[in-house]
């Protein structure tokens, strides 16, 4: 019998399906959910984040350990034009006439507090959603691409395993594939609501990388973006990539 595939758009709807595929509308990330005949590990992962985050039982984070180190995608063949945006009411958070990495380290998605990053985006239409203001201090930089490892963890790069795309989806929807909500479940065990993410980021920066280029979490169905994140110390070079003073502008 022929293999039959569904594609499930912000669910997973088996039914008769011997193959589910699910696609993430907002970042359009693409995994495999259940295949009969190439069998996934989407239920054992929803199974140890239910463990870790009820137990907390570690062997989650062993899990990605391994996963990470297995991936070898770097960043080519990339347009080294981003974008890095402010509030215009955060100006008191710039030095001089160029918007650089924060002042001091802050938690986000993909760093902790103690953990310096530089967050950059490839469309500046999407600042607005990320930092939400349509008032905006916005800075160019070129990025050169081929001098820094970035890591590929986009839904273009069709290299990634199933998987790291799994993890990632988790961190990005903030959902298991059964629908547990992991920022809300963190939060109870006194853990930040970007805890994995953050972890998954610092098994990259261990073992080399620079940084990952990873899809928007804000985008829509038909309209996506990236991020770009460089992790210390390959940011510090960010004042050689700015082009020009940042200007202000409306979105």
């Amino acid at each position: 019998m022929d293999k039959k595939n569904k594609n499930i758009e912000d669910s997973v709807n088996l039914s008769d399906s011997i193959v589910a595929t699910v696609i993430r509308g907002a970042t359009n990330r693409i995994f495999t959910h259940v295949d009969t005949e190439n069998p996934t590990d989407s239920e054992k992962i929803n199974k140890l984040f239910e463990q870790y985050l009820n137990n907390y039982n570690e062997d989650l984070l062993g899990y990605i350990v391994k996963e990470v180190k297995k991936f070898n995608n770097r960043l080519y063949d990339k347009s080294g034009l981003f974008y890095r945006g402010l509030s215009v009411y955060n100006k008191s958070n710039i030095v001089g006439n160029k918007i650089g990495p924060p002042l001091k380290p802050r938690s986000n998605r993909y760093n902790d507090e103690t953990e310096l990053a530089l967050y950059l985006i490839d469309a500046k239409e999407f600042l607005p959603q990320e930092i939400n203001s349509r008032k905006i201090l916005l800075q160019r930089y070129e990025i050169p691409i081929d001098e820094i490892k970035i890591a590929d963890i986009s839904p273009e790069n069709e290299n990634i395993s199933n998987n790291l795309s799994i993890l990632f989806d988790i961190c990005e929807s903030g959902i298991t594939p059964t629908g547990l909500n992991i920022k809300n479940c963190l939060k109870v065990i006194g853990k930040s609501e970007y805890f994995i993410s953050q972890f998954i980021a610092k098994r990259f920066k261990n073992i080399g990388w620079d940084g990952l280029y990873i899809p928007g979490v804000h985008g829509s169905k038909d309209q996506h973006y990236h991020n770009l994140c460089i992790f210390y110390p390959a940011l510090t070079n960010w004042d050689m990539w700015v082009l020009g003073d940042y200007e202000q502008i409306e979105l």
